[in-house]
């Protein structure tokens, strides 16, 4: 493994007066990887007002500096007695910033050294502070902001809607159309369950008697939601009606169940399709048109539109 070896020797001559300091600089034949050894004596002896001579690789207590490539240095200190002051130096790629780094940190270590001399011949001085690179400390992940969803809008509670079914009653020789229609008003205490009355109308003038009616239909309902959008349903209710006109006034009442699908448009908003099967249960009941006898039965079907709140 190539690499660079630099002994730099510091001597302090304890006489009166103080003769500058002496450092010894080597390469040991190395590998320097581009750097200019007589730059490098020379910004040292810039660094630290000391002499820097370049002498043959020698055996003596001193610095090391072992550069294994271009990029990292190891720096190493040994005293006389054997104890080590070591550094890691970080090379720039520019040729001259490395050698100035480099100074720089050796001449620290040489002011280190320096104190130790002069604290053992009695002149102490507070040591120059050892100059290291800050730690970069990486700034920690801003925490993320979890915003709560809006709390969701109650789910719709009443069914308000319009429908119709059309059928076809016995008129002679043949058939006649009839049909039932009117409002619906429907509370949905949960998605599957529905109580409500439907078909909310009046009528005149009925087949084969001039008569009215008036009345609606109570029903309980139970769906099943495929999902949000569809589902579909059965009913059991009762058509009530208060029938007038060429009799004394009256109630008349069918027993029917239903049972269709509804798609939901929109939250607010659902279309149905549907099929119903009433049985005239009282002396007479009415269509929108007609009026049918005891035991009569009325297949139909229809659609009805509803909004939801």
């Amino acid at each position: 493994m190539s690499g660079l070896l630099v002994l730099l020797l510091l001597t302090v001559a304890p006489a009166k007066d103080a003769a500058p300091c002496v450092v010894t600089l080597t390469s040991g034949g190395e590998e320097l990887h581009g750097l200019d050894l007589v730059a490098l004596g020379r910004s040292i002896e810039d660094e630290t007002r000391c002499d820097v001579l370049e002498v043959p690789n020698v055996e003596a207590p001193g610095f090391v500096l072992r550069v294994e490539d271009p990029t990292h240095a190891h720096l190493a200190l040994t005293h006389a007695d054997g104890r080590r002051l070591e550094r890691d130096v970080v090379l720039d790629p520019d040729l001259v910033e490395r050698v100035h780094a480099l100074a720089i940190v050796a001449s620290h270590m040489l002011r280190n050294e320096a104190d130790e001399l002069l604290a053992s011949l009695g002149a102490r001085q507070d040591p120059a502070p050892v100059v290291e690179p800050e730690p970069v400390v990486e700034p920690e992940p801003e925490p993320e902001i979890v915003v709560p969803d809006a709390t969701p809008a109650s789910p719709p509670i009443v069914r308000l809607g319009l429908g119709g079914s059309m059928s076809s009653v016995p008129a002679g020789s043949g058939l006649d159309v009839t049909f039932l229609a009117g409002i619906e008003v429907a509370v949905t205490p949960t998605p599957w369950l529905a109580v409500g009355v439907r078909d909310l109308s009046g009528s005149g003038l009925l087949a084969p008697r001039a008569t009215f009616g008036v009345g609606g239909a109570p029903f309980a309902e139970l769906a099943w939601r495929f999902d949000d959008t569809w589902s579909i349903h059965g009913q059991l209710g009762v058509d009530l009606r208060v029938i007038g006109g060429e009799h004394p006034v009256r109630v008349g009442g069918a027993p029917f169940v239903s049972v269709g699908a509804r798609a939901q448009v929109l939250r607010e908003l659902s279309i149905a399709a549907y099929s119903d099967l009433h049985v005239v249960a009282t002396e007479d009941w009415t269509t929108a048109l007609h009026l049918l006898p005891q035991a009569a039965i009325l297949w139909s079907g229809g659609l009805s539109i509803a909004v939801h709140l």
